[in-house]
């Protein structure tokens, strides 16, 4: 049989492994050894062809007018950079590209910006160009001739070629941003050190980076993959499948019969017009131009975000692919995307527009806007914002909405009583969350606080809210006034909500270490019922596992998360809550990499120790409970709490 004749079989019948969660902490480190080959480079070479000269075309500009590779060599040194108008890693970018060609053009450097998407018009390219003051000459790669030649198959890579035309450095601008993890600053510039040594004559010491950013939507995608692969053991051990060889067979796949419900309940509540998805995926043209990258999230477990160990717990907020899901999506991709009877498609669905919670009773919002920079790394801003409640109020649900989801990585709500108002706790972290307990939390993709009839969290007359925002710049300046929505109790209160937390404060991460364990408990003082837990690190954080222990003995594991993100603060809201008696302790086990060898290490030079920056360190298991109160509380009424 033929290798043409295969793939034509391969595409009738699509035969998968049962792989093995994978989570996004992970692929920062392994995206260059695991990528599926798309395309190979045996023409190039292992170096990619560094120091070769590469072919050169003519190619149109934004106007329409011709114009010759070869006509910008001679000068010192000539960049040439593959851009797009919606990749969310590349547009992280821009502005660093924008200061770079600022600074090494008058030393000569010509800077040029091919775009090689078949679906964005010349008319895009000029508005994102202008967007991100990006002044020096467009080329439009309109059917892929370029990208093809060089070899070049992601979104942001860029290549540096000297005077003779030979090809000196491939790759990244530099190592901050990658898929699935980002370092707060990178350590490495690869192309301005790049071109420094082409300037002075030397040898690139770096000549080739990878580039794990958006693969170009070309006009004929090309895909040479595998359709058999064996998941990595570490992964394939958390599945609570027998072997980890099971095949899932998956016959012939359409957009409207097949995948169209997957994204409809897996992707669209962030991957459609104002939520943190950087593209929608409401449509077959949505999803059809981004096969490519779905493949890619899909098959390495990047989306959608998901982290806990399907061993342990029951979620009603998971949002992972079941084995056949992940199946079918890759089938339809391999197939050629099909779309199959798209009049059989249902209407879309209808989302509250911003309030998941429903139109909320109360609404406090930050009193004024926060400007956030095109880049840099932003501390954690702490807004007040008063309530002027004149008596308790008892909230069924809450919401932090931010102002501008694009640059909002999270937010945390927290509750100061007038009464307490310079009590910041005592040395444990107990009585430091009695002191200012949290309201309610965001971040992307996950659902808000909403409680059952009947239990409900107090926020105490005269109350003020400290709103704490995790900022990330996108590449241009946004600003952003986020807000906090409530939704009042109704009838009899009988259960009282409370976020309580393990935290371990005490602790010293050597520089360069890698394997610090660490760990927390939280005692509970009556009978409660857990409802959700969160586990909070910063960027060393690798993993992280609650257990609770009944004062009979008895050792249950509530939740583990083998590789955390500090990307998504993932809420993890249990299917039926767990009582836990009074004596109950909670312990938290986490594990910690502050060496090198952890991609998103902000610097493993450094000794780290509690801090609220994300180059400091944390570690806290936050604990969702509702606990009985001794009298119910008719909503409304100014109410003591209970503890």
């Amino acid at each position: 049989m033929d290798e043409s004749e295969g793939r034509r079989r391969s595409r009738r019948r699509r035969r998968w492994l049962a792989g093995g969660i994978v989570a996004i902490a992970l692929i920062g480190a392994m995206a260059l050894a695991v990528l599926p080959r798309w395309r190979t480079h045996s023409g190039m070479g292992p170096t990619r062809g560094i120091g070769q000269a590469l072919p050169v075309l003519t190619l149109p500009d934004l106007q329409g007018q011709p114009v010759r590779l070869d006509a910008y060599l001679g000068q010192p040194a000539l960049v040439v950079i593959f851009t797009g108008t919606d990749c969310p890693v590349g547009n992280l970018y821009m502005p660093r590209l924008a200061d770079l060609a600022a600074r090494y053009q008058p030393r000569g450097v010509v800077f040029l910006a091919v775009n090689p998407n078949a679906h964005e018009t010349v008319e895009q390219i000029a508005a994102h160009a202008n967007a991100h003051n990006i002044t020096f000459p467009i080329l439009k790669d309109v059917d892929n001739r370029l990208a093809d030649a060089w070899r070049v198959e992601r979104i942001g890579e860029a290549l540096v070629l000297d005077s003779s035309g030979r090809l000196r450095y491939r790759g990244s601008l530099d190592d901050q941003y990658s898929r699935g993890a980002f370092k707060p600053q990178p350590t490495r510039h690869y192309l301005a050190e790049a071109l420094d040594a082409v300037l002075a004559g030397k040898r690139v010491e770096v000549a080739v980076s990878p580039v794990i950013t958006c693969p170009i939507d070309r006009v004929e995608p090309e895909r040479t993959r595998s359709l058999l692969r064996r998941p990595d053991p570490e992964f394939a051990r958390l599945r609570r499948k027998p072997s980890p060889e099971a095949v899932i067979e998956v016959g012939a796949v359409t957009y409207a019969e097949h995948v169209e419900p997957i994204l409809r309940a897996r992707c669209q509540s962030c991957h459609r017009p104002g939520e943190v998805g950087p593209f929608h995926l409401l449509s077959f043209e949505d999803a059809k131009r981004r096969a490519d990258s779905i493949y890619e999230v899909v098959d390495q477990g990047l989306m959608p975000p998901w982290h806990a160990d399907p061993r342990y717990g029951k979620w009603t907020n998971d949002r992972s692919l079941t084995d056949p899901e992940r199946a079918v999506i890759q089938a339809w991709i391999e197939q050629g995307s099909p779309p199959g009877d798209l009049n059989k498609v249902p209407p879309p669905s209808e989302y509250a527009a911003g309030w998941t919670i429903g139109q909320p009773d109360i609404v406090l919002e930050m009193a004024e806007a926060y400007d956030v920079p095109a880049t840099g790394q932003i501390p954690i801003q702490k807004f007040r914002v008063p309530t002027n409640f004149t008596e308790d109020v008892w909230v069924q649900a809450a919401q932090a909405l931010p102002g501008d989801r694009a640059v909002v990585h999270h937010i945390c709500v927290f509750i100061i009583d007038p009464e307490h108002e310079d009590d910041r706790g005592g040395s444990d972290w107990e009585s430091r969350a009695d002191a200012r307990p949290e309201l309610v939390c965001y971040a992307p993709g996950d659902m808000p606080c909403m409680y059952e009839p009947g239990i409900a969290k107090r926020i105490p007359a005269g109350a003020v809210l400290e709103v704490q925002v995790h900022y990330q710049p996108i590449g241009k300046p946004r600003f952003d006034r986020s807000s906090v929505g409530l939704v009042l109790a109704r009838g009899p209160i009988r259960r009282a909500a409370m976020t309580r937390g393990a935290a371990n404060r005490d602790f010293v991460l050597p520089p360069g270490t890698a394997g610090i364990n660490l760990t927390a408990s939280y005692t509970l003082r009556q009978d409660s019922h857990l409802l959700s837990v969160t586990p909070h690190m910063h960027y060393r954080g690798r993993s992280f596992r609650y257990e609770a222990v009944t004062p009979d003995g008895r050792r249950q594991i509530v939740l583990s998360v083998p590789y955390y993100d500090f990307n998504w603060q993932n809420v993890y809201r249990l299917a039926e809550p767990l009582f836990l008696p009074r004596g109950t302790k909670v312990e938290c086990f986490a594990t910690f990499d502050n060496s090198a060898a952890n991609p998103v290490n902000p610097d493993p030079s450094q000794t780290v120790r509690w801090g609220e920056q994300s180059t400091d360190e944390m570690m806290i298991g936050y604990l969702d409970l509702c606990v009985d109160l001794d009298e119910p509380r008719m909503a409304g009424g100014r109410q003591s709490s209970s503890r």
